[in-house]
């Protein structure tokens, strides 16, 4: 009897199939045809989304040449072809490729990052498998949703070859136009979960590339939250010990329904030196609506030179990532200090007449890191008979000195007896470790 049943069934859905003319996958090079079948062939109710990649909320961290290894938008998850390559390709969008708008998406680099280039080698009738580019992008939904129908824009290297696959098989394959953009479309009743396009044709030495927009998928897509977060991690960089650096992070909701946002850090929270800033935390506890977006502050507050690593979680109601981690990191620098550096620590004038003169220049640099501030030079320890400081070419008391500038000063030898003579003079600064130099 369940055989029987079966039989029956199945007889009347390929009759079903038959009296409308249609296999279970139909192709479309015509947008308007297209977009007309989705209440004939698709079973049961389901929701469309269109994607132009225009929404700065979701798709910023991707403009070129920036690109990410994978965006949710409208809880479909985009990706390039190569994900398990040793460098996978990008997500990337552009202004050259777009058909409408300002922004249209393709892979960077372009194909597979970890092909043969040894040109000869690919230069053959019969090509490698790993000397072929297979560039594009895939699409599938962030929690597995059915999709029936997907179609698209795209162009690319002319006269390359197109290939759609439906969970990995191939549907459709199609010849990359010439100058325009060209549609094509596919409809699948029994559906699908993820979609590749993949230029079949490409390889080393002889490169086709390939770009995309202005999606519209139809599936069962109900609506779900989807949280971004951009920066997707907090990286201070080099932060001055004993200082304070603060960086905004804005948490949207790319998804269709609201998004709840519960107590950040609540389960890994952030250890000194950094932390959330609590009169800065627009988003625990909060409600967004899509497309909405609410910013927190971290602040990094080194209290030691070193490298600064941590980590702290945003909890929602996104479906796909319940709990996103969120690395941070920062390096304490050393606190800027000044340092004088004298040419020499001793002037040597040899032999001089009696009743005649010499000069020697001393030359005073900053080796530190902030400014280095000179006081009055022998102020304190003056220089004697014999020894003088030329008023005139003194270039250095009270001047202050930024990081790796100098300045120079001349004292000049005037014996008026037959003798050894020698003295010293001082040379005040607000070098922490020297103070005053003699």
């Amino acid at each position: 009897m369940t055989i029987k049943r079966l039989w029956w069934l199945s007889l009347c859905l390929l009759l079903i199939l038959s009296s409308s003319g249609l296999a279970a996958t139909t192709v479309y090079t015509d947008e308007t045809a297209f977009l007309n079948d989705f209440s004939v062939l698709i079973p049961g109710s389901y929701q469309t989304i269109d994607e132009g990649f225009e929404n700065n909320l979701v798709w910023s961290s991707t403009r070129s040449p920036a690109g990410a290894t994978s965006i949710t938008s409208q809880n479909i998850v985009w990706t390039t072809n190569h994900q398990d390559t040793v460098n996978p390709s990008l997500v990337t969008t552009g202004l050259g490729p777009a058909r409408s708008g300002l922004w249209g998406a393709y892979a960077l680099p372009h194909g597979n990052p970890d092909r043969n280039e040894d040109i000869p080698t690919c230069d053959v009738d019969v090509v490698p498998p790993d000397c072929l580019m297979h560039d594009g992008l895939t699409a599938q939904g962030a929690t597995g949703q059915t999709i029936y129908a997907v179609g698209f824009w795209y162009s690319g290297t002319p006269f390359g070859t197109l290939g759609i696959y439906l969970d990995g098989v191939q549907e459709h394959t199609d010849i990359l136009p010439e100058d325009i953009p060209r549609f094509v479309g596919v409809i699948d009743t029994l559906g699908f979960t993820s979609v590749e396009l993949r230029e079949l044709e490409g390889k080393t030495g002889n490169e086709k590339l390939v770009f995309f927009d202005d999606f519209t998928l139809a599936g069962d897509f109900t609506p779900q939250p989807n949280l971004a977060i951009s920066p997707a991690s907090a990286n201070f960089d080099s932060v001055t010990v004993g200082t304070s650096s603060d960086l905004t992070l804005t948490l949207s909701n790319s998804g269709s329904a609201n998004l709840n946002i519960s107590t950040i850090g609540n389960v890994d929270a952030l250890l000194p030196p950094f932390s959330l800033v609590a009169g800065q935390d627009g988003c625990s506890g909060q409600t967004l609506a899509p497309a909405a977006s609410c910013t927190i502050t971290v602040r990094y507050s080194p209290t030691s030179e070193g490298i600064h690593n941590d980590s702290f979680n945003v909890p929602s109601n996104d479906p796909g990532s319940p709990s996103v981690i969120v690395d941070v990191t920062g390096s304490g620098a050393p606190f800027p200090v000044p340092n004088l550096s004298p040419s020499g620590l001793s002037l040597q004038f040899g032999n001089v007449t009696v009743n005649t003169t010499s000069d020697k220049n001393l030359t005073l640099s900053n080796t530190g890191s902030a400014d280095l501030t000179l006081g009055e030079i022998a102020l304190s320890n003056p220089l004697g008979p014999n020894f003088e400081l030329l008023a005139a070419q003194d270039n250095c008391s009270n001047q202050s000195l930024a990081p790796a500038a100098s300045c120079t000063l001349t004292v000049r030898y005037a014996p008026t007896t037959v003798a050894n003579h020698s003295d010293s003079f001082d040379i005040p600064s607000n070098d922490p470790d020297t103070p005053s130099v003699t």
